[in-house]
This record gives structure tokens, C-alpha cells and sequence, in this order.
């Protein structure tokens, strides 16, 4: 992982101060937790701590304070990009010096680049190029990444030199009390109003983002939601109605299930395909393939998912479905070609036309020929490629892989994004929330125990650990992770194997054995953490479950709370004093 150096931030600073306004990164600030595309007129509720957090990182030095959670809801209006820009920047800042800034504290993947962070700064404001060309800078500046973080400090000092926008801020409270703030804190313009409590978005933060003149043209904010209380009715069937969207959360959210129910379920005409890193144009599209036609090999033209579902949905009125598996698991550019420029659509259909290869053509010309459908007469022919108003293309992304093949920031507009929570999972037919248990039996001191737990007790806590450890959500677990067994009771049960094999693997091999490596520390550990200690030898040789070391991993996890959740009672051993809460069964 790398960070950018201090030299590199110190710089961008530099190049904020007085350019943008400390409206601008408030705002930021609540897009970045947001995290999804904004559409004006459409109510969005966030946590106060989460953008707390983000306005410690801009605006302070020093930890983060464990600041109150309290719900708020923000409503954009038409205008907001334009208001955002003309009104909350000034004196045309470099591009890089403001996404700099903005990930000055966070760890970015060891391919970092100034390309890279520049598209990443992009979609965490959901914002285009064309949007921002007329307020920034653009020259390329040359930015240092280490290995390690910089400690606040040496920034302070690096920063001093040239800022006398370092303070020992005080704030008033109701009781009139005036209160020394600890953190030193910085703004980006000769509003000073930001300093009180920088990093606590409450009043003084509110103020400070409405002291811009009209910024209700832009923004309305609210501690009631908007949706509770002005809901659009929706009609279920048209929940997704989407042309073209990439349906993206935590792993285990349900995400193919969600497109299962749209699609599958009610027996829609589709075509499914998983993306890979050895995935391709032919393997997408199609290719020339061999085969044997008698004693002759002869070379034909074998279409893939995209252009099957191509040529169904110009043979039919009705909806056709492309599905794309964990699209960012292949690398898009190179599968997609040319077929990107297909994905600009107005009304659903291709606003340009690309012209197809003679392979392709051939092949689209024979298959469209019967049609009955009115086609433009290029698009009958073969010779140009143009997607229809009724093929929709589907995708699915896992955020924890989302940096196996980064995708641009053009491509990623050309879709729309809807973020599947992580919630506890629901029965589909009856829609009761499901009680999932995890269930094991260890033997400790000659003692055989039976171990039992809540499933989304677990899922809470894990994720707050993974939030806790990475300061993300990327990582985080979803209620269908795993799939559970019926024990003979029917109960749905995720046992050790499966438990062992799904969770603790992907919670050491991808989330924790850096971060919180004390976790993995079992009753066998010898030195440093290992997965290996997850398993051992039964008296057939076989390689199986360590039950009690996932005994101990359970309790390292739920720490405190431990007696609380889990539920170890005794099956066979000697007796224990009455009142211990243990049940026994010679």
C-alpha cells in the first residue's frame, strides 16, 4: 500500500488555500460518504460520524474524536454541480492539488498514480470532466508516494511556514462555557466559522456550509428524511429500470440475487456472463473458431453473450437482458473495445453508431435479415452496430474487488449505480428476516462443548472491526456471504467447515492478517498468527476443522460482548456448580 508523502501534501495545500472555500470541502465531504451517484431531487440520508470523521482528515490535526451518530438527510437540487462549482471554488485550482488533499491521510493501492487518483477524486464527487473543465487547472504535477503515512506534526511545521491558518480554536457551548479545542485546525479561505469544532458536523457545520449566499439552490439539509415523510410512490415493477447499471456492494449483500428476482424469476429472455482476468474481446463479443465440417476444417463466426443478446433484442419488442458477473474482475477496456462507445445512450438507444468488423457484420447481417422489426438499414446490414431500447446490460461488482482491474472514470458514467446495502437478509417469499445460526461442538479440557451464535451478530460486529481496521466499507461482510445447511431440526445452520473455509480465510487472506493480526491468535499459535492453526490432523490422518481454535477466534472477535451473544453450553463432561449458566448431559 502507499500514501502520499508530506512533501507532496504540503504542496497541495499550498495550492488550495484561497483557491477553493471551506464550503467546498464540507460538501465533499458529504458526497465521499454518500458514495454513489447523486440525482437532484432525490433525498439521501448519512451518518453525522462518518462525515465527522472525513472533516477531521481535511480540516484538522491529529486523531479523529469519536464524535455522536445522529441521522441527517440532504436533498440536491437541478443545479447543484453548477452551484457547487461557480459558488464554492475560486481562482482556479489544480485538479491535483485538490484530489491531493482529499486522500492526503488514506492508504491507496501500490499502482497509484496521479491518472488514478484523479479518477478516483472524480467519482468520489460525481462529477465529469466536462463538468469541472472550466474551474480547475489542469497541469500534471509530479506527485510523491511512500510507503508510509506522514504523522500530522510534520505537517503542522511544514505548513507553518507558510499559513498563519494554524490556531488553538475555543467554542461556546449551550451553558456559555467557552471550551478549549485540543486539535489544531486549518481553513481555506477568511471564513473562520469552520474552526469551531472543525471536525463535528452539527451546527457550527451547518452554518458554515450555509453561509454561502442561496446555497438552498443548491442543497437543503435536514435532520428528519425526506423519504419518510415525501415518498414517490414507485411502482415495484419498474424498480429497475434501469438501461445499463452496475449493481455494486459488499460481498454476500445479494446482489445476483437481486437481478435473479428482476430477471430470472420473471422469466425475462437474458444472457449471462462472469467477467475474468483472462476474459476478452472474443471471449465477450465473439471470434472466428474452428471446426470440422466432414474431413475439412472450416473457420466460422461463434457469438458470445453480448452479441446473442444483441441480435434477440433487435429480432424482439420485448426486453432483452445482457448479465455481467463481477465486471470489474475482468479488465473492461479490453473486453469492450469499441462497443464502448455504444454505451452513451439517449432514450435507450445507442446515440453513436461503431462501425463492425467484417467478421461480425457478416454474421449480424444472416442473423438480422428476418427481422421483423424496423431496423435502420446500416444496423440490418451488418455494417454499423447500434443498441437497441430494449437490451439491457446488468452488471454486478463486488467493492472488495474493486481494485483487481481499476475502471476508468468514462466508463464508470456511462452507467448507473445502485449500492446494495449490508442488511440482515429476508426470507424472498415471505420477506421475515432470516435467524441464521453459526453452530460447532470443541472439546476443551476433556470437555465436549456446543457452541452457537447469531450469524448478523456477527456480521455487525466483524464489520465494525473491518470499518475500524481499513476505513472502509469495501471489505465488509454481507448476510449471504455464506450459505447455511438444515439440521435435522430445519433450522438453517452455518457450521465450522463452512464457517472456517468462507469467513476466517477471507477475513486472514484479504481484510485482517495485517491489520489485526490478535484475532487469528488461538489456543495453538506458536508466534505469529497463522491460518494453518484452523485445522489439524484427525486420528485418520484427514485434515479437518480445529474447532476449538475457532472457539478462540470467536472470542477474540466479540471481545466484551462475548457471554452476551454466544450461547457455550457443556454436552459431556464433569459437572459444573449450579447457577453457571451450563446445561449438562451425561
Amino acid at each position: 500500500m502507499k500514501y502520499i508523502s508530506l512533501k507532496s501534501v504540503a504542496s497541495a495545500y499550498d495550492g488550495c488555500y484561497k483557491k477553493t472555500t471551506n464550503q467546498f470541502w464540507s460538501l465533499i465531504a458529504i458526497l465521499k460518504v454518500i458514495n454513489k451517484r447523486i440525482e437532484p431531487a432525490t433525498s439521501y440520508t448519512f451518518k453525522s460520524r462518518d462525515v465527522s470523521e472525513i472533516l477531521d482528515d481535511l480540516f484538522t490535526f491529529g486523531k479523529r474524536n469519536n464524535y455522536e451518530s445522529i441521522t441527517w438527510s440532504i436533498l440536491f437540487s437541478n443545479i447543484w454541480k453548477d452551484y457547487m462549482l461557480s459558488n464554492f471554488i475560486k481562482n482556479s485550482p489544480n485538479i491535483y492539488d485538490v484530489a491531493i488533499w482529499l486522500y492526503r491521510k488514506e492508504r491507496l493501492e501500490d499502482n497509484i498514480n496521479a491518472e488514478r487518483l484523479l479518477s478516483a477524486f472524480l467519482d468520489t464527487i460525481h462529477l465529469n470532466m466536462e463538468d469541472i473543465l472550466p474551474y480547475f487547472e489542469f497541469d500534471e504535477k509530479e506527485i510523491v508516494f511512500e510507503d508510509n503515512l506522514y504523522d500530522d506534526e510534520s505537517l503542522r511545521v511544514e505548513l507553518s511556514a507558510n499559513h498563519e491558518v494554524i490556531f488553538q480554536s475555543e467554542e461556546v457551548n449551550e451553558q456559555g462555557t467557552v471550551i478549549q479545542f485540543e486539535k489544531k485546525t486549518l481553513i481555506f479561505d477568511d471564513k473562520k466559522c469552520i474552526q469551531y469544532a472543525a471536525g463535528n458536523f452539527g451546527q457550527a457545520y451547518v452554518q458554515t456550509l450555509y453561509s454561502a449566499q442561496k446555497v438552498q439552490q443548491c442543497l437543503i439539509l435536514t435532520k428528519f428524511d425526506f423519504n419518510s415523510l415525501y415518498k414517490k410512490q414507485i411502482n415495484s415493477s419498474n424498480a429497475m429500470d434501469d438501461k445499463q447499471v452496475i449493481i455494486y456492494g459488499a460481498p454476500g449483500t445479494g446482489k445476483s440475487n437481486l437481478i435473479k428476482r428482476e430477471v430470472d424469476d420473471k422469466n425475462k429472455l437474458f444472457y449471462r456472463t462472469t467477467f475474468h482476468p483472462d476474459s476478452d474481446y472474443s471471449t465477450f463479443v465473439g471470434a472466428y473458431k474452428p471446426k470440422m465440417n466432414g474431413e475439412h476444417i472450416i473457420y466460422t463466426f461463434e457469438p458470445q453473450a453480448f452479441t446473442n443478446a444483441y441480435v434477440d433484442a433487435w429480432k424482439t419488442v420485448d426486453d432483452v437482458f445482457l448479465i455481467i458477473e463481477e465486471i470489474n474482475r475482468g479488465n473492461c477496456a479490453q473486453i469492450f473495445g469499441d462497443i464502448f462507445q455504444l454505451l452513451d445512450r439517449n432514450n435507450g438507444e445507442s446515440v453513436y453508431t461503431i462501425k463492425a468488423d467484417s467478421s461480425l457484420g457478416d454474421y449480424l447481417k444472416e442473423k438480422l435479415a428476418d427481422s421483423h422489426r424496423e431496423i435502420p438499414e446500416k444496423v440490418r446490414s451488418g455494417e454499423e452496430l447500434k443498441l437497441p431500447s430494449n437490451l439491457y446490460i446488468w452488471a454486478t461488482m463486488n467493492t472488495s474487488d474493486q481494485s483487481l482491474f481499476p475502471i476508468d472514470s468514462a466508463f464508470k458514467r456511462r452507467w448507473d449505480w445502485k449500492y446494495v446495502k449490508i442488511a440482515k437478509g429476508k426470507d424472498r417469499d415471505t420477506k421475515k428476516e432470516l435467524d441464521w445460526k453459526v453452530d460447532f461442538q470443541f472439546v476443551e479440557e476433556d470437555k465436549k462443548n456446543h457452541c452457537s451464535f447469531d450469524w448478523w451478530a456477527f456480521i455487525q460486529k466483524i464489520n465494525d472491526i473491518i470499518a475500524s481496521a481499513t476505513s472502509s466499507d469495501d471489505k465488509k461482510l454481507g448476510y449471504f456471504f455464506c450459505q447455511p445447511k438444515k439440521n435435522e431440526l430445519g433450522n438453517k445452520i452455518i457450521d465450522a467447515k463452512t464457517f472456517v473455509g468462507k469467513v476466517v480465510f477471507y477475513l486472514w487472506n484479504d481484510v485482517l492478517k495485517e491489520e489485526r493480526p490478535e484475532l487469528f491468535k488461538v489456543y495453538s499459535t506458536q508466534g505469529e498468527p497463522s491460518f494453518d492453526s484452523f485445522y489439524m490432523e484427525n486420528e485418520n490422518g484427514d485434515t479437518v476443522v480445529d474447532t476449538l481454535a475457532l472457539k478462540d477466534f470467536v472470542y477474540n472477535v466479540f471481545g466484551d460482548d462475548k457471554d452476551k451473544i454466544i450461547n457455550e453450553v457443556i454436552i459431556e463432561g464433569t459437572t459444573k456448580e449450579e447457577g453457571d449458566g451450563l446445561v449438562l448431559t451425561p
